[in-house]
């Protein structure tokens, strides 16, 4: 996360950047990976830095109460991105053995 945020704890691991220039608006995904056991810091950061909502359990996996995703104005670019931050699939509040995912995206071009 730190491409993104230059401040952001290290437990933010990048996993993958999708960007579809075919696609309206030419879409840039930045994936994050956040081991379950840091998955309240991680939280508490987002919330502190991007607005996001309370972690619930949506069906079955760890998720925000603002879904699908929270908008989020970055102050060094002004650009709008949508935050997604949710873990693999788990009905037990066990995250020491999940993963949590963090998806940062936003429109490259107007629509």
């Amino acid at each position: 996360m730190r491409e993104f945020d230059a401040d952001a704890p290290d437990f933010f691991k990048y996993n993958d950047c999708i960007q579809n220039d075919k696609e309206q608006g030419k879409p840039l995904k930045v994936i994050y990976k956040i081991e379950g056991k840091y998955a309240k810091q991680a939280h508490q950061y987002l919330v502190n830095t991007m607005g996001i909502g309370e972690l619930k359990l949506i069906c079955c996996y760890w998720g925000t109460d603002v879904y699908p995703s929270t908008s989020f104005v970055n102050p060094k670019d002004h650009m709008l991105y949508h935050v997604v931050f949710s873990s693999e699939e788990t009905i037990e509040h066990d995250w020491n053995k999940i993963t949590f995912h963090l998806s940062i995206e936003a429109l490259r071009e107007d629509i």
